[in-house]
């Protein structure tokens, strides 16, 4: 009998176990992309010659302010290096760094401290330009800008707005309910208000009862949310966007620059092209990382990974997620969510007062319906068991588990990278 061996990330471990080749029914990851060579040079080149776009040189001209949104600690975008060449492309244009200021694009997460803001950017960066913290909650610094078809209320950084130009950056992955994150995410919910985030994230409910089924990952056609971001976005209208992504050694292998929209969305394609996998069946296990930090780093990030993996898993069948969770969750409310028994008591609130983590507990407990999910966590044994979950603190104990369960001979996947990667069945 011969075992396959595995070795996945978790914060900033590694993680070994076997599993029967029998058993296996196949490793899900993505498609093979190289690094790009020179990736600094790659990215001025870009901008240079963005997409069916005039270069960035031709849209910014000396003598304005420019504001440029960056992702926060929670998403690996190599910002560093894109911007450390935008900043060059800009100055080379004759825009000098005093003109220039960088708003990271928060949402609702957490501020960051100046050493987390000079990790994101660079130290080269940080001493440049100005660095802002969007915060969705400071009411000085919001202005109106116009209400969406599907009754968003729009406010938006005050700061950002008033500049004479804004620049997106961004990674682009797959998002549970917005479909793929970057390009008009930077906008709403990246320097929205408070509530204007939780108007646009309540569309992943349908009208009348359960969810929106296509307010999921991979999905842009037809999904409100997006479509209420793109909605967003457009009252502003961006002048240049630069997203980038990312294979899963984390190296730049795709940059697209140009059009806020039209460029992202050939991102989007990309990803879907290296990043979805198709398989002929379901498994009865699941063995996915979220692919260590910072995918892993609180529960609301590692549930992007659980989500992938719920697609090729078949209903009543286990899955083992390795999610650190170092952080526990991003905010105190989310505990609050933890009092109600069912995902049918958390929806009745939620429609009416949404909330960004009560729909990250009810997508949770969704999923703990249909499946049996075992968690190797840091964090505490009884909120696991609120969700629905299943703690376990080691692989080994979690494989026990399982094995009890389905018996020494289960199909099985392994996801190294959960919360980038897409497993999917044809319908």
């Amino acid at each position: 009998m011969s075992y396959r061996e595995f070795e996945l990330s978790y914060g900033h471990q590694k993680i070994k176990f076997s599993i029967r080749d029998e058993n296996l029914l196949g490793v899900i990851q993505a498609k093979k992309m190289s690094p790009l060579p020179n990736p600094r040079e790659r990215v001025r080149e870009s901008l240079r010659n963005p997409d069916n776009f005039p270069p960035l040189s031709e849209i910014i001209k000396p003598g304005g302010r420019i504001a440029i949104l960056v992702s926060d600690r929670t998403r690996a975008a190599k910002s560093d290096l894109i911007l450390s060449a935008l900043l060059d492309e800009l100055n080379s244009s004759g825009v000098p760094n005093e003109d220039i200021f960088i708003t990271f694009a928060t949402g609702t997460h957490h501020r960051h401290t100046r050493e987390e803001q000079q990790q994101i950017v660079g130290e080269e960066v940080s001493e440049k330009v100005t660095l802002y913290d969007h915060v969705c909650n400071d009411r000085n610094n919001l202005k109106y800008v116009g209400t969406t078809s599907r009754g968003t209320r729009v406010e938006l950084n005050r700061q950002v707005l008033e500049a004479d130009r804004i620049i997106l950056t961004g990674t682009i992955v797959y998002h549970y309910f917005a479909g793929f994150g970057g390009g008009r995410k930077s906008i709403l919910p990246g320097i929205a208000s408070f509530e204007a985030i939780q108007s646009n994230h309540r569309l992943v409910l349908n009208p009348g009862k359960g969810r929106n089924p296509l307010a999921r990952t991979g999905i842009l056609n037809g999904n409100s949310v997006h479509e209420d971001m793109v909605e967003a976005a457009s009252m502003v209208n961006p002048d240049f966007l630069c997203n980038v992504v990312l294979n899963d050694d984390g190296e730049l292998s795709g940059i697209f620059a140009g059009h806020w929209r039209r460029t992202h969305e050939k991102g989007c394609r990309f990803v879907d092209e290296h990043y979805r996998v198709k398989v002929s069946e379901k498994a009865d296990l699941v063995v996915v990382s979220c692919g260590g930090h910072p995918m892993d780093v609180n529960f609301a990030q590692s549930h992007k990974a659980m989500d992938n993996a719920s697609f090729i898993l078949r209903d009543g069948g286990v899955m083992i997620l390795l999610a650190e969770c170092g952080e526990g969750y991003p905010s105190p409310e989310y505990r609050k969510w933890l009092k109600y028994r069912c995902k049918e008591e958390i929806e009745e609130v939620l429609r009416e007062r949404f909330s960004i983590p009560g729909h990250t507990i009810y997508s949770a407990m969704e999923k703990a319906e249909r499946f049996h999910i075992i968690l190797v966590t840091e964090l505490n044994p009884n909120d696991v068991h609120r969700l629905g979950l299943t703690p376990a603190s080691s692989i080994e104990e979690a494989l026990g588990i399982a094995r009890a369960e389905l018996g020494e001979a289960p199909s099985a996947y392994v996801m190294p990278r959960g919360y980038t990667t897409l497993g999917t069945v044809p319908t």
